[in-house]
């Protein structure tokens, strides 16, 4: 090998190794930075969030013109709340928007825009405030489309739900005085009996045709305190019948609302050892509704259940002791029975009529 050579091969090493050496400083600098920033991060507690995915809207509705997200079937609406989902081939986009009672009572009408809907889904979404109050639980949005052509009705979802307020009749809280004659409900109570409890001291007034029964041998079945049986027990005449002989009244069928208009009510007392407010006893009862009702002059909470074939009550605190008065359709096959209008008005007086006697 020639000096040139050698001088070539020796000047070749010495840039090798110099690569080598500033790729190992890199690494090292490298290594240093990553574990400072990280230490940075940690210090200042900030963490890399995950990018949100955007829902991507329908490319076809179901029954190709409308597609309700919020509310869904069934659920509980208050005062104000919002209306969302997709449209298509709505006119200029206009969806007619009704939401009433199921007493037909119109508590809101009014229109939204699903904007460009020819095509394909557009989006809309609108707030809903109710103009008035609702005389039942339960009720519906309608989702109408009229022709341009003469106003008829060309298509329409329902979507149905509950309120979470209503005031009707039956239901709209009221006073009570203590020791009343009945006129709450209306009709002449002169021959009605009287029930007195000498135990917690109070006794109201009943119809004769109502059958006071022993409360071990009632069907205890729609109570939430454990299954025991309440303190009172008022039944039916009808439900009586069933009970006593097993005979169905006139127009029942077997297995299918056996009760026909029976009904129960029902009063109980129990202790509240917590000393719980009345807030908070009825907070618990998780009902459906309520509202301010006093009885006796007593101020108590009404309560209404939708389900199981509907009850509703009072209850309030008196003497240390939580006082239930309930009324519920005799249910024992057909659940989705209620009471009627005119079993509600006998439950009313009778609740007139409750007064402490010491």
């Amino acid at each position: 090998m020639t000096n040139k050579q050698q001088s070539a091969f020796f000047l070749l090493i010495v840039f090798l190794f110099a690569c080598g050496a500033g790729l190992l400083v890199y690494r090292q600098y490298d290594l240093f930075y990553q574990e400072k920033t990280a230490d940075g991060l940690a210090a200042a507690n900030l963490q890399v969030r995950p990018v949100k995915q955007k829902t991507s809207a329908p490319t076809a509705l179901a029954d190709g013109r409308l597609q309700v997200d919020s509310p869904k079937e069934g659920d509980t609406v208050g005062q104000t709340f919002n209306v969302s989902g997709y449209a298509q081939g709505w006119f200029e986009g206009s969806i007619a928007i009704k939401v009433l009672d199921d007493n037909s009572k119109l508590l809101y009408q009014g229109n939204t825009i699903a904007g460009d809907n020819y095509g394909h889904p557009a989006p809309f979404n609108t707030s809903i405030v109710l103009t008035a109050t609702s005389t039942t639980l339960t009720g519906k949005i309608e989702f109408n489309d009229y022709s341009a052509k003469d106003g008829s009705l060309v298509y329409q979802k329902i979507v149905n739900i509950k309120f979470s307020s209503f005031s009707s009749p039956l239901l709209a809280p009221r006073s009570f005085s203590e020791g009343g004659t009945g006129e709450a409900g209306g009709g002449d109570i002169s021959g009605w009996k009287t029930y007195t409890n000498s135990q917690y001291g109070f006794e109201f007034q009943y119809p004769a045709d109502l059958y006071l029964k022993n409360p071990k041998n009632f069907k205890f079945h729609y109570y939430g305190n454990g299954g025991s049986p309440p303190l009172v027990v008022l039944e039916s005449t009808k439900q009586e019948l069933l009970r006593t002989t097993g005979v169905l009244p006139p127009g029942a069928k077997p297995g299918v609302n056996v009760t026909m208009d029976g009904y129960d009510i029902t009063v109980d007392v129990e202790p509240n050892p917590q000393n719980l407010s009345l807030s908070q006893l009825s907070a618990g009862l998780q009902a459906d509704a309520t509202s301010v009702l006093d009885v006796a002059g007593v101020q108590g909470v009404e309560y209404f259940f939708g389900d199981a074939g509907g009850y509703n009550g009072v209850l309030f605190v008196k003497k240390g002791l939580e006082f239930y008065i309930d009324i519920a359709s005799g249910c024992e096959q057909d659940c989705s029975q209620t009471t009627s209008d005119q079993q509600q008005r006998v439950y009313r007086q009778i609740l007139s009529t409750f007064k402490f006697i010491n």
